[in-house]
């Protein structure tokens, strides 16, 4: 029978993959692993002949993959008549075979982080593995400690980081790309510093028309100057929470964190747009009140 490239390059493949997983195996289950392979393709081939294909056809078909071990599984009349025999007389016991030996997997785990069970960059797994104790205990009072800090001990833990990587030994760990992370914590950095400045030139806007329009300096009472007085600081604290966020979320994190990090910074850097936002706008309403307020006073006093 006559092959499509297309179903020629699918049954490759499949019969690629079934070779795959037979290596180690024994000649007598692998001849029942291809008799199995033989009756699969002939039902997948069937919806696309007149009549069902032959041994031969499907044999013709195995040997054009370049399988020998698979080709010479089916070349011997013996070893398909036992084939046939152990297939169809549940009486005849199957020849006994030693087990494969199975190499025991690496753990997953470097020197001093820990690559198995971790949540972000295996900082606390691998401080809890060398304490012998439980990891969620480290992340308990690494939690604390980060919201008693507000932030900040997100520095120290990639600091941590970088520094246990850079003397890790082990070869498992999979390695930092830099130039994400620089690209992803600039990029913050100067999204802070234009919003910052963008901000500090309204204020001073402000201030200036105002000051113009009643002949001299307002200076706001009842705390609808909050927002210039602790714009500065606001910058600060946002620029603490996003940085590090920010250059987790390109780092060798476990698949999901990537994209939840990312959004948390971003997160942050909407939030000192919001406050920015409605700090000008209780700065204006201040200024609009004193100037009214003023002028008021010098309609009343005239």
């Amino acid at each position: 029978m006559k092959l499509t490239p297309n179903q020629e390059q699918r049954i490759t493949t499949f019969l690629r993959e079934v070779h795959a997983q037979t290596e180690g195996l024994s000649d007598a289950q692998r001849r029942r692993v291809l008799a199995h392979v033989k009756v699969q393709l002939r039902e997948r081939l069937q919806p696309y002949t007149d009549a069902p294909p032959e041994d031969t056809e499907l044999e013709a078909i195995i040997d054009n993959c370049d399988l020998p071990d698979f080709a010479s599984s089916h070349t011997s009349p013996r070893a398909r008549e036992v084939e046939d025999v152990e297939a169809l007389d549940p009486g005849v016991p199957p020849r006994q075979t030693p087990p494969r030996q199975r190499t025991p997997p690496q753990a997953a785990r470097g020197d001093f982080l820990e690559l198995e069970g971790r949540v972000w960059l295996g900082v606390c797994a691998g401080l809890a593995r060398y304490l012998r104790i439980e990891s969620a205990i480290v992340r308990i009072i690494a939690g604390i400690v980060g919201v008693a800090t507000l932030g900040l001990l997100l520095w120290v833990y990639v600091g941590v980081y970088v520094f246990l990587y850079l003397r890790d030994r082990s070869g498992v760990l999979p390695p930092p790309d830099v130039l994400p992370i620089v690209r992803r914590v600039a990029g913050m950095f100067v999204l802070g510093i234009i919003l910052y400045a963008a901000g500090q030139t309204l204020l001073w806007a402000m201030s200036t028309a105002t000051a113009l329009a009643v002949g001299h300096e307002i200076t706001l009472e009842a705390g609808w100057g909050w927002f210039a007085e602790r714009h500065g600081a606001i910058l600060f604290w946002t620029l603490v929470l996003a940085l590090p966020l920010d250059a987790m979320s390109a780092m060798p994190v476990p698949k999901g964190w990537d994209y939840t990090l990312n959004k948390l910074a971003q997160a942050c850097a909407a939030m000192y747009g919001l406050l920015l936002t409605f700090g000008l706008a209780c700065y204006f309403v201040g200024l609009l009140l004193e100037a009214t307020g003023a002028a008021t006073g010098i309609i009343s006093g005239g």
